[in-house]
């Protein structure tokens, strides 16, 4: 399942990335309606406070890809859960008409905890977690080899 959830946060950022690069025009006619949550998002990652805005009202605000992609991917995912809910639901009713005991479906559970680990593998490469800390691990390493060599 992992892997169907990573192929729809890469077609997702494709589409991100496709806005990005169209004439402001276009992108209007195409872009993904915002939220307020995602609208105070934006303003947050600004460094503008919810309320107040430091550019030229006139002027569309700046997207932010990041921001949109998450928005995008979190609405897919919980699309997807509503449908996974509603096919356990279904197999379920199958299970109880046809007194199929040894079948066990998956709980919905199972299902967010994939969605958790592409999540946490999107945003771990975002932030690039492991190249800084082993950036830093390098620069210790030297720092304790010229010291064990005196």
């Amino acid at each position: 399942m992992q892997s169907e959830l990573l192929a729809i946060v890469t077609k997702s950022t494709q589409h991100i990335n496709s806005l990005e690069h169209q004439p402001p025009a276009q992108q209007s006619a195409l872009a993904i309606t915002s939220t307020p949550s995602s609208t105070t998002a934006v303003a947050a990652c600004n460094g503008t406070p919810a309320g107040a805005s430091n550019a030229d009202p006139t002027q569309p605000a700046q997207p932010v890809p990041m921001l949109e992609l998450l928005d995008l991917v979190f609405k897919q995912l919980k699309l997807i859960a509503n449908a996974h809910q509603q096919a356990l639901r279904n197999y379920g009713n199958v299970i109880q008409r046809y007194n199929i005991p040894q079948v066990k479906p998956y709980d919905i559970i199972e299902y967010w905890g994939q969605a958790q680990a592409v999540l946490k593998l999107v945003l771990t490469d975002y932030l690039d977690i492991q190249n800084d800390s082993g950036d830093e691990a390098l620069l210790l390493r030297g720092q304790f080899a010229e010291q064990s060599t005196n």
